[in-house]
């Protein structure tokens, strides 16, 4: 499965969707993680106000990056961006925490 993490380093995930400038692209095979590439992006949110309404032409620049993926994993995401994201087959992962942990068996 090919997933998609907000933020460009760090084995922790603490990226929020809308202020990510770059996600980055990992196949999920049982439990290993393989890093296939870095894809930057124009934040979604940059420049808008806080509580800002869903902008459907920004979401897109993002979104299109991203549509080969099955889920994309970040410390948050609204909503509305949320809700788009399942619109194209996507899944919103919300995780703050280690990498690992999204690949490691349930306990």
């Amino acid at each position: 499965m090919r997933i998609a993490v907000a933020g460009l380093e760090g084995s922790e995930v603490t990226v929020h969707f809308g202020a990510a400038a770059a996600f980055r692209i990992f196949d999920l095979e049982g439990w290993e993680l393989r890093l296939l590439e870095v894809r930057r992006v124009p934040p979604y949110t940059e420049g808008l106000p806080h509580g800002h309404d869903f902008d459907a032409e920004r979401f897109a620049r993002v979104a299109d990056a991203l549509d080969d993926c099955a889920q994309v994993v970040c410390a948050r995401i609204g909503d509305a961006p949320a809700e788009a994201l399942r619109a194209r087959g996507i899944e919103p992962v919300v995780h703050t925490g280690p990498l690992t942990q999204l690949a490691a068996p349930a306990a």
